[in-house]
């Protein structure tokens, strides 16, 4: 997920570099070559003042980890099924404890967060501009404001969930998301195994072209 602040072919520009890089690394464990291609991305694009902030999320089914990189976009919310309980993964810590913190361009700042999820725990991705909505009483909604808004949420499913929650957005100002886009992944981790054989032909999809069917409107 990115927050791309461009305008005309410099966000065209940046969009279709950032996508393209997803769909070249979609199929890899490690981050690194995306993380680097994404570092540069971002800094030619500065060079022509174009500013983003983006979100890189890797999920390993077998294992259930998570990697996040964080280049300065608002950190998703985790639900942990076990405790009933919304945590924001800000920052850089991971379950071990440790710290994983790096400059990897000049003054962006990048941050690893890895977990590992269990069944029935739910993922909340959201673009910038939530947590830059104004309430009401013209406070910004703001990190601690989602996750207030996510505890009211009924968690019967996830296929409505997204839309749940931007109707408790706006419900604290009907007009609060006129400014800007609003974006929201919702993920929930199953029981749902890798099969045999789609674990025999991973290494082959590394040499495949990834199917883009994706159509804008």
């Amino acid at each position: 997920m990115a927050d791309i602040c461009a305008g005309g072919e410099g966000f065209a520009e940046l969009s279709n570099d950032l996508r393209s890089l997803m769909k070249r690394n979609v199929n890899r464990l490690g981050q690194n070559a995306c993380v680097a291609g994404m570092s540069k991305s971002l800094a030619d694009a500065s060079e022509h003042g174009c500013f983003a902030s983006s979100l890189l999320a890797t999920y390993f089914s077998p294992r259930r980890s998570l990697t996040i990189c964080n280049a300065g976009h608002p950190p998703p919310l985790l639900f942990r099924d076990a405790e009933k309980a919304w945590i924001a993964l800000s920052g850089s810590i991971s379950d071990s404890g440790e710290t994983h913190s790096d400059t990897v361009l000049r003054s962006t700042e990048y941050h690893e967060v890895q977990t590992r999820l269990s069944v029935g725990d739910v993922l909340l991705y959201y673009s910038g501009s939530l947590v830059e909505c104004v309430d009401a009483h013209s406070d910004l909604l703001g990190i601690a404001g989602i996750r207030k808004l996510a505890e009211r949420l009924v968690l019967d499913g996830t296929e409505r969930l997204a839309a749940r929650l931007l109707s408790e957005v706006q419900a604290t100002n009907p007009r609060i998301l006129e400014a800007g886009d609003a974006t929201v992944i919702v993920c929930r981790a199953t029981k749902r195994a890798v099969g045999w054989k789609a674990n025999l032909l991973a290494p082959l999809r590394m040499f495949r072209r990834v199917a883009d069917q994706v159509t804008f409107l």
